[in-house]
């Protein structure tokens, strides 16, 4: 039961200018609860029309199915008039109609008259009222205690509505808690070292099984996890690349983390076959052989290798400081590729976690620790710099290295189809010239 202010409309005394709009807010605050019971009072002295308690009800309940009119100072209305249509709900009907009350005046509060007094006195007035003591159905709806009956109804038959509901969600409730205990484990052993050890054990062989079932892609997607899989994020499709990134994907650390991946994404070591077999590959079939290669630098280079002596062949070092550069292009990709399955391990280490680990954080900060720092020495490896042993920098120099043996095959140029840059060339320049360039594509295939 909670009392709200009157409505007013003019700030007295030491009121705030607003007070009328704060006292709105108040009564829309409690009022809007759709399990609260709206008692609109009104002076059954004044116009009903005109009521701001029915104004306001009639907002916050546009339907009047918990608006309960309730009439006060029916003992201050002029001779020979009544509420008796207001009580039939015949003026402004509600669903729940109206009670009318008689309540203490200022002069019974003021001459200490106590509410049991009070209430017997309300009695008094409806039982020898010449309208409302002859019609019993009004006369059921006149005075606090037919109120109180009536509210007391109301509130036993809500009751009784919400309580299957009720017990439906504190059911639900508990089930997820009793859930969430039994991932977490049980506290047997929590002494014991040996127990300790053996919990440990289990906690990281646990981790270990997850991180591998992602990358083979025995993983449940689903939020359901019947194998004991972790749950994974939802990812963004693969979109355009930014400025710079590989073609077709780019890391974003900050992608959302919802439960449950959707049916259609690529996710653990999909993603990272991805990676591999169109992405990084896509990027590597971008590299044209002869993208920042003209002509005129061939032929400069050529003479380079030439120096003042006329040749009849083509210097082979000229070929192999060409395409030295050439090769050297397949690094950067190479490098991107590396860090796109970076950040994915990264995800797939959050999302292995065994559930009991949250019991644990010192542990799974130490973890995720050891994790990353194994991720992080990987990446190093595999993106050292050329002189370093770097995997990336190997297969630059494995390039560089084949390329003088690849040129002296006698059928390096054998089953090449003339190119569109072989067509541009003219017919008098050498033969092994033609032999030479078409050796460097098939060298970059």
């Amino acid at each position: 039961m909670v009392d709200l202010p009157g409505l007013t409309k003019v700030a007295v005394q030491d009121q705030p200018a607003d007070i009328e709009e704060q006292i709105y807010q108040i009564n829309a605050q409690y009022g809007s609860n759709p399990n609260a019971i709206l008692l609109a009072v009104t002076g059954a002295n004044t116009d009903l029309a005109s009521s701001d308690a029915l104004k306001l009800a009639r907002e916050l309940d546009p339907r009047g199915e918990r608006t309960i009119g309730v009439l006060t100072k029916l003992d201050l209305m002029d001779p020979g008039t009544d509420a008796s249509d207001i009580l039939h709900n015949r003026v402004i009907p509600l669903r729940r109609g109206y009670i009318a009350v008689v309540n203490r005046g200022q002069r019974d509060i003021d001459a200490d008259l106590s509410i049991r007094v009070g209430l017997r006195n309300e009695e008094r007035f409806f039982r020898t009222h010449p309208v409302y003591s002859q019609n019993r159905s009004i006369l059921g709806k006149c005075g606090t205690t037919n109120l109180a009956r009536n509210l007391n109804g109301i509130l036993i038959h809500h009751i009784r509505e919400c309580l299957p509901e009720l017990k439906i969600r504190i059911g639900n409730m508990m089930v997820d808690v009793q859930s969430e205990l039994d991932a977490l484990g049980s506290s047997e052993g929590r002494d014991d070292p040996n127990k300790l050890g053996g919990k440990l054990l289990g906690l990281l062989s646990k981790f270990s099984s997850n991180f591998a079932a992602m990358i083979d892609g025995r993983a449940s997607n689903t939020n359901q996890h019947h194998d004991g899989m972790p749950s994974l994020p939802v990812r963004g499709g693969y979109g355009a690349s930014p400025p710079g990134g590989l073609g077709g994907m780019s890391p974003n650390p900050n992608r959302g983390t919802a439960i449950g991946a959707a049916a259609d994404e690529l996710y653990g070591g999909a993603r990272i076959s991805h990676i591999f077999h169109e992405v990084f590959g896509r990027s590597l079939n971008a590299v044209g052989a002869f993208d920042g290669l003209p002509e005129e630098e061939i032929r400069t280079t050529i003479g380079n290798a030439n120096g003042t002596r006329p040749a009849l062949f083509v210097p082979e070092i000229s070929f192999d400081i060409l395409v030295r550069r050439q090769i050297r292009r397949l690094e950067q990709p190479g490098v991107q590729c590396v860090d796109l399955v970076y950040d994915e391990l990264q995800r797939i280490a959050c999302q292995s976690e065994p559930t009991e680990l949250t019991r644990y954080p010192n542990l799974r900060d130490r973890m995720m620790d050891v994790v990353s720092s194994l991720l992080k020495r990987s990446v190093g490896e595999s993106n050292a710099v050329p002189g370093e042993c770097g995997t990336c920098a190997r297969f630059i120099e494995w390039g560089l290295n084949v390329l003088p043996n690849h040129l002296s095959r006698p059928d390096a140029a054998v089953g090449e189809q003339p190119g569109p840059h072989r067509a541009q060339l003219h017919q008098h320049e050498s033969p092994r010239l033609h032999r030479g360039s078409r050796a460097v594509a098939r060298l970059m295939e």
